[in-house]
């Protein structure tokens, strides 16, 4: 059986692979330690096991009413 934080690394690396997400927001930065980690917005380092979610948001849309 799979890992919960070894399909979230899956699908943050489908993410990257998909879609056109600068290195400047989120970077793949190796295994530390034995954990996928990953540089969010060129500052924050945070291993796979500290992601809870991952989840596109589409600032595109206004609000509306």
């Amino acid at each position: 059986m799979i890992s919960s934080s070894l399909l979230r690394h899956y699908q943050i690396q489908a993410a990257l692979r998909d879609n056109n997400i600068p290195e400047s927001e989120l970077k793949y930065i190796g295994e530390i330690d034995g954990s996928h980690t990953y540089l969010i917005a060129g500052e924050h380092i945070a291993k796979v096991e500290d992601i809870i979610g991952f989840d596109e948001v589409d600032d595109s849309k206004g609000d509306t009413i």
